[in-house]
């Protein structure tokens, strides 16, 4: 009898403090039934949001020696999920940790997070040299969740305040050798709205929500766990897109009764229940 559980591999940060990256994706998975396979691209005393500069320890070649042991123990994943590198080497890691995995596997479905930038700019630590390097992995993934901002960076267009025409998107996707791209928190002309734009070589579609009442860290990679594991689950792009944000929304509703520190992230762990 076939094994019941599918298995991820998330490439991303750990973070000690703070509800972001892994701390978020390995429990939605796993309540979603889904095996996480971590491989951290870097060590956080806390995420990067709040808590001053953070203690950061890089894991040097931690990724290809991974690689290495899965290919000679024919380690088989059902999806590859990409987040956090932070650093060029990383970038380049990835690179080449899909191709030789992917020539040995080539079934296996892989959705990249661009995470480097949002309201307009790029994070602190990251440069334009770093959007040029993520732009080079956007051929090797099925899917990118970008945000408005990341997006705009990564096909060179200017980011604007308010836009409901992602300009030319069937002409993006071809120059940019981009498969399937989810675009979340874009700005619409109604400002109680915000947008995710799905675009495939076949169609572009626009989902509008109501605006949630207040900001979090970590709600990105909330939105990325719980797409990843709705589309692995069979759900269409829209579906899990929908999945996603629901699940995000309902988390900042809880978070907003309460009174605390927001650096550490949304209220999560009582409403992992939602997901079975």
């Amino acid at each position: 009898m076939k094994k019941p559980v599918k298995k991820i591999a998330v490439i991303h940060d750990i973070c000690g403090v703070g509800k972001a990256a892994m701390s978020n994706i390995t429990p939605i998975l796993s309540i979603m039934g889904i095996e996480v396979c971590q491989i951290p691209t870097m060590l956080l005393s806390t995420h990067t949001g709040g808590y001053g500069k953070p203690y950061i320890q890089p894991i040097d070649g931690y990724m290809m020696g991974c690689l290495t042991h899965y290919l000679e123990q024919d380690v088989q994943f059902d999806m590859i999920f990409v987040g956090y590198l932070g650093t060029l080497q990383r970038v380049q890691e990835v690179k080449e940790f899909l191709t030789l995995y992917k020539n040995v596997h080539p079934n296996t479905s892989i959705i990249l997070d661009p995470i480097f930038g949002d309201h307009g700019v790029c994070y602190a630590n990251f440069t334009q040299e770093y959007v040029q390097a993520m732009r080079t992995l956007l051929p090797y993934a099925d899917i990118i969740l970008p945000n408005y901002t990341e997006y705009c960076m990564l096909i060179e267009k200017p980011v604007e305040q308010t836009n409901t025409d992602l300009f030319n998107w069937n002409k993006k996707l071809e120059a940019y050798q981009i498969q399937n791209a989810i675009i979340t928190s874009i700005p619409m002309e109604n400002t109680d709205e915000i947008g995710i734009e799905i675009q495939t070589k076949e169609q572009r579609s626009i989902l509008k929500f109501p605006c949630c009442k207040e900001s979090f860290h970590g709600t990105g990679d909330i939105f990325a766990a719980v797409f990843c594991g709705a589309s692995i689950q069979g759900n269409s792009i829209e579906e899990a897109c929908k999945k996603a944000h629901h699940f995000v929304a309902t988390c900042i509703e809880e978070s907003c009764k309460y009174e605390y520190d927001k650096r550490e992230g949304v209220i999560l762990e009582p409403l992992l229940k939602y997901l079975l």
